[in-house]
């Protein structure tokens, strides 16, 4: 139980890693591959999925997992359907 809590096992997973550079993760924030990364990580999130209503200030798509999209906005932390405001 000491060795979690001083976190050894973590450093030595961290030290087993291929490490790469700031840079070279920076550098690949805005690229198709870095796109791409960020769009198969957020779809391996649990459902609900939340998608800005491009053209429609203050909503947003809310996608359940059997592909239904709501349109709604947050309030207070909670979504409200647009058609129940």
């Amino acid at each position: 139980m000491e060795s979690r809590l001083r976190g050894e096992p973590l450093i030595a997973q961290h030290k087993s890693r291929a490490s790469r550079s700031l840079y070279d993760a920076i550098s690949e924030v805005d690229s198709a591959k870095g796109k791409d990364r960020a769009r198969d990580y957020l779809q391996r999130r649990p459902f609900p999925h939340f998608e800005a209503a491009v053209g429609q200030p203050g909503l947003v798509y809310k996608v359940d997992e059997d592909g239904t999209r709501t349109l709604g906005r947050f309030v207070n932390r909670q979504f409200f359907a647009a058609d129940k405001l």
